[in-house]
């Protein structure tokens, strides 16, 4: 990593300080929160390899070395959304509005899982505008497409449509 991206990196690893006890827990969850904010600005193939360096001449002064591979920034090939057949791919597609598929205009479409989730969200409000109270998102995933790309597969159960029928006001007048 370059010095800006490490020191970045040290800012977001803040828990970690001078005279703390090393232990596997601490090594653990460090690397998974390093994989997470690599992961949060799209490099999803992030490897961390972290050793334990026993000092010599001191007893109680051990160090901790991070080596960080960021990888490639991943890019989103495709959606493929499946069981829709009341609304188009198009249709759903325009619901995306964080994780889009990239482009040869635009070059951003990274995956960031927070924003795919807001984004499935958004789906799902779609058909409950248009009466679909059943709609379910039966399964998501996401799979290498080559070495540079992803592509996000959806499933979901639209339902049968809901209709209001028979509104009778009782009881009111009309002003």
């Amino acid at each position: 990593l370059s010095k800006g991206k490490a020191r970045d990196l040290y800012e977001e690893l803040s828990g970690l300080k001078t005279g703390m006890i090393i232990t596997d827990n601490l090594i653990n969850t460090t690397e998974n929160r390093i994989v997470k904010y690599f992961g949060q600005k799209g490099y999803l193939n992030t490897s961390v390899n972290i050793t334990h360096v026993r000092s010599d001449y001191a007893k109680n002064l051990d160090t901790l070395k991070i080596f960080v591979d960021r990888g490639r920034k991943i890019k989103i090939n495709k959606i493929i959304i499946n069981g829709n057949t009341q609304l188009s791919d198009k249709k759903l597609w325009k619901q995306f509005k964080e994780t889009k598929p990239k482009s040869k205009l635009l070059g951003k479409s990274k995956f960031i899982e927070d924003d795919f989730n807001e984004d499935k969200q958004k789906i799902i409000e779609k058909y409950l505008s248009l009466g679909y109270r059943d709609i379910a998102i039966l399964s998501d995933s996401v799979y290498n497409h080559d070495e540079k790309s992803i592509d996000v597969v959806i499933n979901i159960s639209e339902g049968h449509k809901y209709y209001f029928r028979n509104i009778e006001w009782v009881g009111n007048t009309k002003h």
